[in-house]
C-alpha cells in the first residue's frame, strides 16, 4: 500500500492538533486534515501535510488517528459512501471519547470496510502529551496494536495495551472521568465547607491527597480565579458536564445504577444554568452556597 506519510490525524480540536505535534516530535511524517482547513495551516508551518479532502486524508498514511468530539461525530463522518471505501487495509486509532457500546460499533463498521481498530483512551490534557508519565490505555486486536503502536508512545509514554477488547479503554475512560468528576464536585463541596467557618480553601488544598489535579481545583477557589488557564491548565466546567452526561449513558446502555452521576448531573447542569460553563470546573464551588 503506497502511501505519502506514517499517520493521519483528523480532527483539530486543541486534543487532534496536540496529537498531530506529538507525531512531528516524534519524527513521523504527518497528513492532517479537518473540516474547517485553516486549523491545519499552523501544523502545515510545523511539518504536517494537509490533505485537499477527508478521502485523501485517509488513503495518505497506514494508520488513521480519529480526534473529534464523540464517536457519533466520528462514525457519521467516516462511514459515510464517499470515504468508507477508503479503509480498507487500515489500521484505525479512535482517540474520541465515548461508551464502550459505542467503541464495539465503531470496531464492527471499520471491519466491514476492511480496516482493524485500536480504541484509545489518552489521560493528558493537550499541553501534556509526549510527557513519559501520560497514560495511554489502548485495546484491539495485538497486529493492530503492533501498527499503533509507535504512534500512541509519542502521545505519552505510559502506554498500557489492554488486549483484544475493543471496549476495554472506553471503559477505563469512563471509570477514571467518574473519579474525577465525583473528586472535583467533592472538592467544591469541601471549600464551601470549610470558607463558610473561615477556613481558606488553600490549607484544604495542602491535605487533599487525590493528586495535583483536585489540589490544582481548590487553589482556584482559594484564589477566586476561574477563567480557564488562569493558575492551572484544564478543561471547562461544561466539558465535563458532557462528561457526566456520557457516564449517564453508560450507565443505561449497560444497566447499571446511574444514582451518582444522576445526582452529579444535577449539580453541573446547575453550574451550567448560572452561566460558568465556560469557566474551570472548580465554578461548581459558586452553586453550593445554599438557600
Amino acid at each position: 500500500m503506497a502511501t505519502a506519510s506514517e499517520i493521519t490525524v483528523i480532527g483539530l480540536g486543541a486534543m487532534g492538533s496536540a496529537l498531530a505535534r506529538a507525531q512531528l516530535r516524534a519524527g513521523h511524517k504527518v497528513t492532517v486534515w479537518n473540516r474547517d482547513g485553516r486549523k491545519a495551516e499552523p501544523l502545515t508551518t510545523e511539518g504536517a501535510t494537509a490533505a485537499a479532502s477527508l478521502a485523501e486524508a485517509i488513503a495518505a498514511s497506514p494508520v488513521v488517528l480519529v480526534c473529534l468530539t464523540s464517536y457519533e461525530a466520528a462514525d457519521r463522518l467516516l462511514s459515510a459512501d464517499a470515504v468508507r471505501g477508503r479503509f480498507a487495509g487500515r489500521t484505525v486509532i479512535q482517540a474520541s471519547t465515548g461508551t464502550p457500546n459505542e467503541a464495539r460499533t465503531t470496531a464492527a463498521w471499520l471491519a466491514d470496510a476492511g480496516a482493524s481498530y485500536i480504541d484509545a483512551s489518552i489521560k493528558g490534557y493537550p499541553d501534556e502529551l509526549g510527557r513519559p508519565d501520560i497514560l495511554v490505555f489502548a485495546g484491539g486486536a495485538p497486529e493492530a496494536f503492533a501498527r499503533a503502536e509507535p504512534h500512541l508512545k509519542a502521545a505519552g509514554g505510559d502506554l498500557r495495551y489492554l488486549g483484544d477488547n475493543v471496549a476495554a479503554a472506553a471503559a477505563l475512560d469512563l471509570g477514571s472521568l467518574a473519579l474525577s468528576v465525583a473528586l472535583y464536585a467533592g472538592v467544591a463541596q469541601g471549600a464551601r465547607i470549610c470558607t463558610s467557618e473561615g477556613v481558606g480553601a488553600d490549607l484544604l488544598a495542602a491535605m487533599i491527597p487525590f493528586g495535583e489535579k483536585p489540589r490544582d481545583r481548590a487553589e482556584i477557589i482559594h484564589a477566586g480565579a476561574y477563567e480557564l488557564a488562569s493558575l492551572h491548565p484544564g478543561a471547562s466546567l461544561a466539558v465535563w458536564s458532557d462528561v457526566v452526561d456520557l457516564i449517564q449513558r453508560q450507565t443505561a446502555e449497560s444497566g447499571i445504577s446511574s444514582e451518582l452521576p444522576d445526582l452529579l448531573a444535577r449539580l453541573y447542569h446547575r453550574a451550567l444554568d448560572a452561566g460558568h460553563g465556560d469557566e474551570d470546573v472548580a465554578a461548581l464551588y459558586k452553586v453550593l452556597r445554599g438557600a
